[in-house]
């Protein structure tokens, strides 16, 4: 992702012969601040453990929305239902949200309904949030199988 801090990029993390690699061999964007379209369809969504995305920093570091940033937003969930429609495994799936200040974070898509329904004050306290991934761990590592 480099040091574009302005706009959304993403990749999947797929199951190819048992290991868990990224779709393609990288990260994609379609310069756009606040979404990027990612390539699933009915043939590569079985294999999809993982939509990875992140959200560049909006305002001042400081603003609240930021802090909302850290969780995946409701066209990210929406995203994570179509990956399932086309057919992802709902019990596999997450989603890794990386913040605005750089640090992942994976979701479980079983939680989806949860974090839809929790209140922005919460999000914005960080209740709930999953632990960061650590720095030097490998994406791949980080999902379940």
């Amino acid at each position: 992702m480099g040091e574009d801090l302005e706009n959304e990029y993403g990749t999947l993390l797929v199951q190819d012969n048992g290991n868990t690699i990224f779709y393609k061999n990288g990260f994609y964007t379609n310069n756009d601040p606040y979404g990027v379209a990612h390539p699933i369809t009915s043939v590569n969504a079985p294999s999809v453990v993982s939509v990875v995305h992140n959200h560049p920093r909006q305002g001042s570091i400081y603003a609240d929305i930021n802090l909302e940033y850290r969780y995946p937003s409701v066209d990210d969930w929406a995203a994570a239902d179509a990956t399932v429609a086309l057919g992802a495994d709902p019990n596999v799936l997450t989603m890794t949200v990386i913040d605005p200040w750089g640090d992942a974070r994976v979701f479980e898509y079983s939680d989806r309904n949860f974090y839809l329904n929790q209140g922005v004050s919460s999000r914005e306290n960080g209740d709930s949030l999953p632990p960061k991934v650590p720095e030097d761990a490998d994406l791949g590592e980080c999902v379940k199988l």
